[in-house]
C-alpha cells in the first residue's frame, strides 16, 4: 500500500494520484483540492470525454518513475512507457519529468480523455530534470513512453509527475524582447519580416551600427545595402547620425565609394516604428541600443580581445558623456554592450571600469544599462555583473548535450541560470536567451521549417513542434521555446529574449516561435497591480 500526501508549495497545485499496483490505496487529500478542481479557471475540463477509466496497467519496473521517492529509477528502454493514476478527474498543465543520466533521445506524454488516449506533448532531450508545459486539461491518467535512447542500455527515470501551475506573479513588468540586426532596421531588404512579431515586446534592441573604435570613440557605422560591408563611420553627434536615426530619406547620406542609399529608405527609427501598431493607447516597445566593438581597422577598429582604451577615465568619460546625450536625443531607454570578448586582464579590466562609470552616469540620467553575457566566458565579478539593470543570457551556441543539440533546457536554461546565481547575479536581472536558429550554419528557424516541410511524409501538414535536430541543424522548436520560457517565468528572472526576430515565420503561422513565446507569458505571469 502507498500513500500520496497532497500539498499546496507556492504556486505548484501538485496532482493527486494513485499508482495502479492491484492493491488497496490511501489518499490523504488537502481540503482545497476540490475548489481546485471546481475552480471557475479555465481547466481544460473538455479535453475530458467521459468517467470512463483507463485500461488497467501494472509494470513494477516502469511504476519505479512514480513512487516519488528519486533513488529508485525505472531502467527504460526504447518504446516502454509508465502510466500515472489519478485518483479522479484532475486538472494539469505541467508534466515533470527526471532522468538520470542524458540517455532520452526522444520521450512524449499521452494522457486519458476518458475514450482514448492523446498525444499531449513530445520533445527530444531530458538530461537531468524536465518540466513541459501542455494545454490545461483535465484527465484521470497520463503515461510517459520513451521513444529512443542513446546506447543500448537504456535511460534511467526517477520522476514523472503533473502539476497544475497557476500563473506567477510578477511585481513588474516580465521582461519579452528581442534583438534586431543591421541587415533588418537599416537595409529593408527583407519584406517579410513578420510584424506581429514586435506587438507584444516590452523591449527592441537594435544592434550592429553603435561601436566603440580603438580610442574609445561612440561612433555610428554606415553599411553597405546586403553585405553590411562598412563604408563610413560618423560621430554620433553628426548630422548624418541624425538621418541615419531619424531620416525619412537616407539618400541625404553622402555619397561614398559610389554607393547611395535609396531615397524610399528610412532611418532606423522611423522604420522600427513603422513595423508595430503605433495608434493612441497602445503600449510601443522600450528602444535600445547595442554598443559594440568596432574591429575593421580601415575604420579605427580593432579586436575586442586588445580594446583597453577605456582603462583610460578622460576616454571612457567622454565615451559615456556622448551615449548619454544619444539616448536621451533619440528616446531610448538605455543602451547594451556586447563586448565579445577582452582576451586578457587588461582589456576586462577597461571593460569593468567602463560599466561602472556608465551605471553611475546612465542612472543619474534615468536611462537603463544592460549587458549581453555568456557563462562560458565569465571575465567580469559578480560585484560588476550587478552594476546592470539587465543581463541578457546568451544562452545558445553552447553544446553542452552529449546529443550535440545546442540551446537545450538542461544545460542551457536551468544550468546556465544556475551559473549567473552562483556568480552573485541578482535572479530579477537575468533575462533567458532564446535561439530562434541553429548555430550549426547560423540557419534561421524559418529556413529549417521551410525544409522541414518540404519532407513532410504525405497527408502531414505540420512539422512536429518537439523537433529540435534537422539535418544537422539543432534549433528550438516550439515546445522548447514554451518550456525554456516557463521556467524562466518559475525561477522568477527578469524576462526573456529572442535572437533574433527576423529569424521567426509569420506570427500567425502554427509553429510560430514568437507566438509560443507570446502566449507562454500570457498564460502563465501574471502582473501585480500596483497602488
Amino acid at each position: 500500500m502507498k500513500k500520496i500526501i497532497l500539498s499546496s508549495i507556492s504556486l505548484i497545485l501538485v496532482a493527486a494520484i494513485t499508482i495502479v499496483a492491484f492493491a488497496a490505496t490511501t489518499v490523504i487529500t488537502n481540503p482545497k483540492m476540490d475548489d481546485v478542481l471546481n475552480t471557475p479557471y479555465d481547466d481544460g475540463a473538455k479535453f475530458l470525454k467521459s468517467d470512463k477509466k483507463a485500461p488497467a496497467y501494472k509494470d513494477e519496473n516502469g511504476l519505479k518513475a512514480v513512487d516519488s521517492n528519486t533513488d529508485t529509477v525505472w531502467e527504460a528502454k526504447d518504446g516502454t512507457y509508465t502510466q500515472y493514476n489519478f485518483v479522479k478527474p484532475t486538472s494539469i498543465n505541467n508534466i515533470h519529468v527526471t532522468e538520470n543520466g542524458q540517455k532520452v533521445r526522444k520521450f512524449h506524454v499521452e494522457a486519458w480523455t476518458g475514450n482514448e488516449w492523446i498525444k499531449v506533448y513530445n520533445n527530444e532531450l531530458i538530461e537531468g530534470y524536465y518540466c513541459a508545459t501542455i494545454e490545461n486539461i483535465k484527465t484521470q491518467s497520463i503515461r510517459l513512453f520513451i521513444d529512443a535512447t542513446i546506447g543500448a542500455k537504456g535511460a534511467q527515470i526517477s520522476e514523472f509527475k503533473a502539476t497544475f501551475q497557476r500563473p506567477v506573479e510578477y511585481d513588474k513588468e516580465f521582461i519579452n524582447m528581442g534583438y534586431l540586426t543591421s541587415n533588418m532596421f537599416y537595409q529593408q531588404y527583407n519584406t517579410s519580416f513578420p510584424k506581429q512579431t514586435l506587438q507584444n515586446l516590452t523591449d527592441i534592441y537594435l544592434i550592429g551600427n553603435f561601436c566603440y573604435d580603438k580610442d574609445g570613440n561612440f561612433v555610428i557605422t554606415q553599411e553597405k545595402n546586403g553585405d553590411n560591408a562598412i563604408l563610413a563611420t560618423y560621430p554620433s553627434d553628426s548630422k548624418e547620425t541624425e538621418i541615419l536615426m531619424n531620416g525619412n530619406d537616407l539618400s541625404q547620406l553622402p555619397v561614398v565609394d559610389g554607393v547611395s542609399c535609396p531615397k524610399d529608405k528610412k532611418g532606423f527609427l522611423p522604420f522600427v516604428k513603422s513595423q508595430y501598431d503605433t495608434t493612441a493607447g497602445v503600449k510601443q516597445p522600450d528602444m535600445w541600443i547595442t554598443l559594440t566593438c568596432l574591429q575593421d581597422v580601415k575604420f579605427n577598429g580593432i579586436s575586442a580581445a586588445n580594446m583597453t582604451s577605456f582603462n583610460d577615465l578622460a576616454t571612457r568619460t567622454k565615451f559615456i558623456n556622448e551615449a548619454v546625450a544619444f539616448c536621451k536625443k533619440f528616446g531610448l531607454k538605455g543602451a547594451d554592450i556586447d563586448w565579445e570578448y577582452p582576451g586578457n586582464q587588461t582589456a576586462w579590466n577597461s571593460y569593468a571600469a567602463l560599466i561602472k562609470d556608465m551605471s553611475v552616469a546612465f542612472h543619474k540620467a534615468g536611462l537603463l544599462l544592460s549587458s549581453a553575457q555568456s557563462s562560458d566566458m565569465f571575465g567580469l565579478s559578480g560585484e560588476t555583473l550587478n552594476y546592470f539593470d539587465r543581463i541578457n543570457m546568451m544562452s545558445y551556441d553552447q553544446n553542452r548535450s552529449s546529443s550535440g543539440n545546442h540551446s537545450t533546457y538542461q544545460g542551457s536554461t536551468i544550468d546556465d541560470i544556475k551559473r549567473y546565481i552562483d556568480k552573485g547575479v541578482v535572479p530579477e536581472k537575468l533575462v533567458l536567451g532564446l535561439a530562434w536558429y541553429s548555430s550549426q550554419g547560423q540557419q534561421s528557424y524559418k529556413n529549417i521549417k521551410t525544409q522541414m516541410e518540404a519532407e513532410l511524409p504525405d497527408g502531414v501538414t505540420q512539422i512536429d513542434p518537439g523537433e529540435n535536430f534537422f539535418k544537422g541543424f539543432t534549433f528550438n522548436g516550439v515546445n522548447l521555446i514554451k518550456d525554456r520560457t516557463l521556467y524562466a517565468i518559475k525561477r522568477k528572472i527578469g524576462g526573456v529574449f529572442a535572437w533574433q526576430l527576423d529569424c521567426d515565420t509569420p506570427y500567425e503561422d502554427y509553429g510560430s516561435l514568437a507566438r509560443a513565446q507570446d502566449e507562454t507569458i500570457a498564460k502563465y505571469v501574471t502582473p501585480v497591480a500596483k497602488g
